[in-house]
């Protein structure tokens, strides 16, 4: 219902009895640049949910995917957001009890310094978006035997899986393959209680896929995936060679 003739009135009339937050078509925002959060912005002391002590009141972070991708958690508590989802108690079991042997110094993302630089050279012409790509590569680049036998059926972002016949391999080749090809295709080669079953699955190759398991949900992050060859014992080779 129109009260006034004047033509600024009317205008004014219109805005008035318009919805609330209304965008009339043509006026909305352009998104021209992506922001990334870094490790700053996520800072725990900047969020509602944190009391005076700068401490969070919520059992479970709303922002846990952002602080990830900026590298603002300890890589423990990244471990932990990835198998949040997963309630398979002899899987829970055994992960609880790796990290509890496992201090923070010893939680490397990488099986040895070769592991890290063949996978980054893998992963070069792979989008960071392509996390089934990347955990899969993750997983494969973890072995040089095995990637000796798989790195031909590579192209980018596709594994040719169908193709590949391993041969020779052990317990920990034909595991870390298993996990792999269910990460990139979705099949169910190997279950999480054989996963947690100790006398199938390593210790070092468990703590392999529960890495993978944080790639293939948030992605590579160069802050959390990292190799200190100071912190180990120098004498023990590296068997991705």
């Amino acid at each position: 219902m129109i009260f006034s003739n004047e033509p600024d009135q009317i205008e004014l009339e219109r805005i008035m009895t318009q919805p609330p937050f209304y965008r009339p078509r043509g006026h909305g925002k352009y998104v021209t640049k992506k922001l990334l959060p870094d490790k700053e912005s996520c800072n725990c002391g900047y969020c509602l949910y944190a009391d005076r002590k700068k401490k969070c009141t919520l059992t479970k972070c709303p922002y846990i995917e952002e602080r990830i991708t900026a590298g603002g958690v300890s890589r423990t508590e990244a471990l932990i957001e990835s198998v949040r989802g997963i309630h398979n108690a002899a899987f829970r079991k055994r992960f609880n009890c790796v990290l509890m042997k496992r201090e923070e110094g010893e939680m490397h993302g990488f099986r040895g310094e070769i592991h890290r630089s063949v996978f980054l050279k893998a992963i070069k012409k792979i989008s960071p978006d392509n996390k089934a790509a990347l955990s899969a590569l993750y997983l494969l680049t973890a072995d040089g035997i095995l990637w000796k036998q798989v790195s031909r059926f590579v192209n980018g972002s596709h594994i040719s899986f169908e193709k590949i016949r391993i041969m020779n391999s052990t317990t920990d080749t034909y595991a870390l393959f298993c996990v792999a090809k269910d990460f990139s295709l979705g099949t169910k080669h190997i279950s999480l209680a054989e996963v947690a079953d100790e006398d199938i699955i390593r210790e070092e190759i468990f703590l392999l896929i529960c890495w993978a398991m944080l790639l293939r949900r948030y992605g590579y992050n160069a802050s959390l995936f990292r190799y200190e060859p100071n912190t180990v014992e120098m004498g023990k080779s590296n068997p991705c060679v």
